[in-house]
């Protein structure tokens, strides 16, 4: 609640009543730490402009550390990785190749002994790091590792639980990875859309959803043709996938992205 509360008024307030260097030493401490609902805080305060340079590089040198441990919640990396890009603002890149460099290195093996955690870890930096546009530009083994881990989920649908997730995660990495490369979404565009239609596991295909709802905001014109596929969700056997198309397909529609015809 603490947490919340500060995340409100660093909003509204624009970081005047909030100490961060109390907020580091609460971090730092990890007593009664919230980590996710911290970083929000921090990013809010980031994103103003309300904390020191000095102040914003030594706490960027934590967060890397977190990363590069591979310690933090699921919930927390995406976080991590936003807070680490607004506190160092896009002065140093440095912290940004070195994380790219580790995903490179474990997505590049992942195909041939994954260790769930560790690949699972490094797939949400490397979307978060893609989207952010910090790295740029991507590595052309990244990309063909994601896709590797992505489309292991079409020929394994017996897989359990953690890997399920694993692929699951790793469409949306690969979404992410076509945002802001246009050529890379038309050609991954086919591998989404038959997913979507035919991946036996429930989140697998709703993530290629959710992917294709991300590239019809980003790339409009590439979707647009592509809209009626995206509608058979709606008679998908799955309740998740039914749900989250009329979500976000009505989404689409009151934004103006796609049009009734």
């Amino acid at each position: 609640a603490m947490w919340a509360m500060l995340h409100e008024l660093a909003g509204v307030a624009h970081g005047e009543h909030i100490s961060f260097d109390a907020l580091l030493r609460c971090w730092r401490s990890g007593v009664e730490l919230d980590a996710a609902a911290a970083l929000r805080v921090v990013l809010c305060l980031a994103r103003q402009g309300a904390i020191k340079r000095s102040e914003a590089l030594s706490f960027s040198v934590d967060l890397t550390g977190r990363l590069a441990a591979e310690t933090a919640a699921a919930d927390e990396v995406a976080l991590l990785v936003q807070a680490c890009s607004a506190l160092n603002g896009g002065n140093d890149m440095k912290w940004a190749a070195n994380l790219m460099q580790r995903c490179c290195a474990v997505l590049c093996c992942s195909h041939t002994c994954p260790e769930v955690r560790s690949t699972l870890h490094q797939l949400v930096v490397a979307g978060e790091l893609a989207l952010s546009g910090v790295a740029e530009p991507l590595p052309a083994s990244l990309v063909r590792a994601v896709q590797c881990v992505a489309e292991k989920a079409s020929s394994d649908s017996q897989a359990d639980g953690s890997h399920v997730a694993l692929r699951a995660t790793a469409f949306i990495t690969l979404g992410k990875l076509c945002v802001h490369d246009g050529s890379l979404a038309k050609r991954m565009l086919p591998m989404f859309l038959r997913e979507l239609t035919s991946n036996e596991q429930p989140a697998v295909r709703n993530n290629a959803l959710v992917v294709l709802f991300d590239l019809a905001k980003s790339h409009t014109a590439l979707l647009d043709m592509h809209v009626p596929s995206m509608a058979l969700a709606f008679r998908d056997e799955a309740p998740l996938v039914r749900h989250q198309a009329l979500v976000l397909l009505s989404q689409l529609l009151l934004e103006d992205y796609v049009k009734w015809r």
